[in-house]
């Protein structure tokens, strides 16, 4: 009998403790219309946002719209609203009729409509996002009859010549020591735009072969950034040190980028009848056509500029100037 009353006494409090649960209140179609946050299940369809959108751009100043959270303040809230995008905020000059109502109704169904909120935002300018050809790292310079095969290396702002690139000087002035300055009667040169598949003729201005530089400065027609492939961003230059040694780098090239690491700094070398000095040593990943390329680390700083290669106990080695000392010596700024 113990255990009957147990039992009883279990089911009666399973019984209680139901009927004293509250039940969830109804949700009224007023209700729900009064909502002011959107619920997924209620938000309007491509075409009831349309018909939207096309009620509100017949308003004065309102120059486009779109779905997004409501400001209060200057703070974005949970709400969602139909975001009106106008010229100017205010109501100067603009009748009660012209202003936009704080409240949209939509028709969910033929019985049911819901109100959504609207914000206001004022619109700047607007710009296609399209990025137009350039000339920059490892761009190909085509042979002709002025220069052999060579590379792109980095745009640079220059205080005289404008804004120009460099590649090697030795493609435009071969062994030669010294300075040579094109003047208007040489023909241009064709640069070959990797990441478009597209070329462009430049100018020859100036080719210089000393110890601590081995270079060339083109003026192409289309713009020189540094953007290798028109993809990836040149962020400045990097002096290497000699405790760099075994930093893992790129070289920049008309291929792709090849990975290669820091094998030595500071060196001097004999290359193409020129004792220079001040030079990088990497592990071997160029080829002939590659003069000029620049050497980047991870952050694509700029380390140097290939000058050729040279062989050590039997290994070749790829080998640049500093990137930096070409800039010192034509007082250019990188970019």
């Amino acid at each position: 009998m113990a255990r009957k009353a147990s039992s009883t006494s279990a089911r009666s409090h399973t019984t209680r403790r139901v009927t004293s649960r509250k039940a969830a209140p109804r949700r009224t179609a007023t209700a729900s219309r009064r909502s002011s946050r959107l619920q997924p299940s209620k938000f309007p369809s491509n075409s009831s946002l349309d018909a939207l959108y096309a009620s509100l751009l017949k308003y004065p100043n309102v120059e486009g719209c779109y779905v997004g959270r409501k400001s209060r303040g200057n703070r974005l809230t949970n709400e969602l609203a139909i975001v009106c995008c106008v010229r100017k905020k205010g109501t100067e000059g603009l009748t009660a009729g012209q202003c936009i109502p704080k409240r949209l109704r939509w028709p969910r169904t033929r019985r049911e409509s819901f109100d959504l909120v609207t914000d206001v935002r004022e619109i700047g300018a607007s710009e296609l996002q399209q990025l137009p050809a350039v000339v920059g790292p490892g761009d190909e310079l085509r042979p002709s009859p002025v220069n052999g095969a060579a590379t792109i290396g980095v745009a640079m702002r220059h205080p005289t010549l404008g804004r120009v690139v460099t590649t090697a000087g030795h493609a435009l002035m071969g062994e030669a020591a010294g300075t040579m300055v094109f003047d208007a009667s040489t023909p241009p040169v064709r640069i070959g735009n990797v990441g478009a598949e597209g070329s462009f003729s430049a100018v020859p201005l100036k080719a210089v072969r000393m110890p601590v530089a081995d270079y060339a400065l083109l003026r192409p027609v289309a713009e020189p950034r540094n953007l290798f492939q028109d993809r990836f961003n040149l962020s400045g230059l990097r002096l290497a040190r000699p405790e760099d040694e075994g930093t893992p780098l790129f070289a920049l090239t008309r291929r792709r980028p090849e990975a290669t690491v820091l094998r030595g700094a500071a060196g001097t070398f004999t290359m193409g009848g020129i004792q220079m000095r001040g030079l990088l040593l990497t592990d071997p990943v160029t080829v002939p056509g590659d003069s000029g390329c620049c050497l980047v680390d991870s952050a694509f700083r700029v380390w140097g500029l290939l000058v050729g290669l040279q062989f050590i106990d039997g290994k070749p080695m790829s080998i640049f100037a500093s990137a930096d000392f070409v800039l010192s010596l034509e007082t250019a700024e990188f970019g």
